[in-house]
């Protein structure tokens, strides 16, 4: 099965960062099992991006049906995310989040919103 995830970088800071130093992968719960995306499915996007710019950007994550049906807690991770330097911008943190809880808490917002 192929979980893909689009989402956009928005660079607030004032250093131009390497969008491709960005990697994402799929935390399983009650395992130590982590999936990295496949680089070479995605569409390929531009390495800089100044500040003030943004963009987006799309992973493909390949997993066995087995993963996605036993599993409903995935955490999705993004970083590092370096500067042109090599300096990570996150300071060593991971952004992630819950796929399902996230999407269902997004998706009770737009209906209570309508």
């Amino acid at each position: 099965m192929a979980l893909t995830a689009k989402y956009r970088i928005d660079n607030e800071s004032e250093q131009t960062v390497n969008v491709n130093s960005l990697k994402v992968t799929l935390e399983l719960p009650d395992s130590d099992l982590s999936i990295s995306e496949v680089s070479s499915l995605a569409l390929k996007v531009k390495d800089e991006l100044k500040p003030g710019e943004g963009m987006e950007r799309m992973s493909v994550i390949l997993l066995s049906m087995d993963h996605f049906d036993g599993n409903k807690d995935f955490e999705l991770a993004f970083g590092p995310l370096n500067n042109l330097e090599g300096k990570d911008m996150f300071q060593e943190k991971w952004l992630g989040f819950n796929i399902w809880k996230d999407l269902s808490l997004l998706a009770s917002c737009r209906a209570t919103n309508r």
